[in-house]
C-alpha cells in the first residue's frame, strides 16, 4: 500500500520542485532592458560662412648649396713658382686675389718680341704709305690710262695695313698669355681642393683645383602639391631673409624663384 501511494505522489514532488526552481530562476533572472526605437531622422545644422583673411605657414627643409662650383684649369703652360696661402683645401680667398704664379720669363719675352713685330710692321705701313703719295703726286703727270692700282701701290698699302693688324693681334696674345700666368679668384671662394704645388709644370687646360662660390648661395624647398595653392601669385623675385641657426647666428638677404617639377 506503502509503495503504491510512492508511486502516485512521487510524480507531483518532483513536479513541485521543478516549478519552485522554476519560480527562483525568474525571480533571480536579471531585467531585461526594453529596447528604445532609434530615431534615424536625419538632422542639419545651418551656419552662415563669411570669408576672412588667415596667413598660412608652410614648413619645409632645404639643403644649402653653393650657386657655382668650379673646375679650376690653367690657359697656359709652365713651372709654378708660388701659391697663395690660403690656396688650400678648405681656405677661404678673395674675388681677384692671386691663387698661384706661373714661371713669366718666357711670356714676357714673348710680349717684346710681339711689340716690336708691330713695330717693324707700322714701319712698314709708313714707308708704303708714302711711296704711295709719291705715286699719286707723279700719276698727276701721266694719263690716265697708264695708271694702275699697283703703280699707286695700293696693293702694297693694304699688304702693310694687314701686318700691322696681325702684330697687334699678336701683340694681345702674347699680353693676354702674360697677364694668364698669374691665376685670380674668379669670385670668394672656398677651397674644396687643389692638385698643384711649388715647381710643378703644369700643361693648359690642366685642372688644378676645384672651388665653391660663397658670394651666393641657394636653397632648394620642396614644396608639396597641396601646399601650393597657397603660395602668393606674385612670389618671383620676392625679398626673403635666410637665418642660419647655431652657435652663432647668421641673416642673409636672398630672393625666392620657382622651378616647377
Amino acid at each position: 500500500m506503502f509503495k503504491r501511494s510512492i508511486k502516485w505522489i512521487l510524480p507531483f514532488a518532483i513536479l513541485g520542485v521543478a516549478g519552485g526552481g522554476y519560480m527562483l530562476v525568474q525571480e533571480t533572472a536579471p531585467e531585461i532592458e526594453e529596447q528604445k526605437e532609434l530615431d534615424t531622422t536625419p538632422r542639419v545644422k545651418t551656419q552662415i560662412m563669411q570669408a576672412e583673411a588667415h596667413q598660412v605657414q608652410i614648413s619645409s627643409f632645404g639643403e644649402v648649396v653653393p650657386l657655382e662650383r668650379t673646375a679650376l684649369s690653367t690657359q697656359v703652360s709652365g713651372e709654378v713658382t708660388s701659391w697663395h696661402p690660403n690656396f688650400v683645401s678648405g681656405g677661404v680667398v678673395k674675388r681677384g686675389e692671386v691663387l698661384f704664379t706661373i714661371e713669366k720669363d718666357d711670356y714676357q719675352a714673348a710680349v717684346l718680341q710681339a711689340e716690336a713685330e708691330l713695330a717693324q710692321a707700322q714701319a712698314t705701313l709708313i714707308e708704303e704709305r708714302a711711296k704711295a703719295n709719291v705715286a699719286e703726286r707723279q700719276a698727276k703727270k701721266i694719263k690716265d690710262t697708264q695708271v694702275s692700282d699697283l703703280y699707286l701701290r695700293i696693293p702694297q698699302v693694304l699688304s702693310a695695313e694687314a701686318r700691322v693688324k696681325s702684330a697687334q693681334a699678336g701683340l694681345r696674345r702674347a699680353k693676354r698669355d702674360l697677364e694668364n700666368t698669374e691665376v685670380v679668384a674668379p669670385y670668394d671662394a672656398l677651397v674644396v681642393s687643389r692638385n698643384i704645388g711649388v715647381g710643378q709644370y703644369i700643361t693648359a687646360g690642366s685642372q688644378v683645383a676645384d672651388i665653391n662660390n660663397i658670394e651666393y648661395a641657394e636653397v632648394m624647398v620642396p614644396i608639396a602639391g597641396f601646399d601650393a595653392p597657397f603660395l602668393p601669385r606674385d612670389i618671383v623675385g620676392v625679398k626673403a631673409e635666410i637665418i642660419a641657426k647655431g652657435r652663432v647666428e647668421t641673416v642673409r638677404d636672398g630672393r625666392l624663384f620657382v622651378t616647377w617639377a
